[in-house]
């Protein structure tokens, strides 16, 4: 695939492009919600789920005048889903895979993600895609959430790659939008939770695939 042809560094997203964990995800935000007795509302599931955890916590607080704090929100949600990190959440279709092949043509590869390490760890040793990562990269440590393309130019950064020569796999579409505002190639990849966004994204990015391994050659 053309666009494909020149890069040099790809940056991916972990939830929901290369770990089918976003389940679990909407999972814990229906507990979550379910035990105050509020609603479940879709608008409030796809602004969260790019958002770090200390700012997805004072949105939750601040959106639903709740009176717990920032700690004991990030605390629930992690008590939710930290067994499944560490046993059960598997790979997405091709993931592997594909970033075996990215690594046999000398691509640098880093994670750009909104979650942590201390959840995010056990999944990524267990999954063994932390033997393919140059560089892991938190929205924790960019100035600004995913709705901005700096948690992507930080982790090229890290990987000493030219925006124009490195692809971003995201499966938000949030994501796709502002990591193309920043200049990189980008690449829609198709999970169940953003079904109902497939069509803006795949629109929005320069490539759309449901499987990562369309795009080895």
């Amino acid at each position: 695939m053309k666009e494909m042809d020149g890069i040099r560094a790809a940056i991916f997203d972990l939830d929901g492009t290369l770990i089918d964990s976003m389940g679990a995800w909407h999972e814990a935000d229906v507990q979550f919600l379910t035990r105050r007795g509020l609603p479940l509302e879709q608008d409030y599931f796809d602004v969260i789920k790019t958002m770090s955890f200390a700012i997805a916590a004072d949105y939750t607080i601040e959106r639903y005048k709740l009176g717990d704090s920032p700690e004991e929100v990030i605390a629930e949600w992690r008590g939710y889903v930290q067994d499944e990190y560490n046993h059960s959440i598997p790979l997405k279709d091709g993931a592997i895979e594909y970033l075996a092949h990215l690594k046999s043509r000398g691509v640098k590869i880093a994670l750009a993600t909104s979650n942590e390490l201390p959840l995010c760890r056990g999944a990524l040793r267990r999954l063994g895609i932390d033997r393919f990562a140059d560089a892991l990269t938190f929205t924790h440590e960019a100035a600004r959430p995913k709705s901005f393309p700096d948690v992507y130019l930080l982790a090229a950064e890290r990987l000493g790659a030219s925006v124009g020569e490195t692809a971003v796999f995201e499966d938000a579409f949030v994501g796709v939008k502002s990591a193309k505002s920043g200049g990189f190639i980008t690449v829609a990849v198709y999970d169940d939770a953003s079904a109902h966004d497939w069509e803006d994204m795949s629109a929005a990015a320069d490539l759309a695939v449901r499987d990562l391994r369309e795009l080895i050659r």
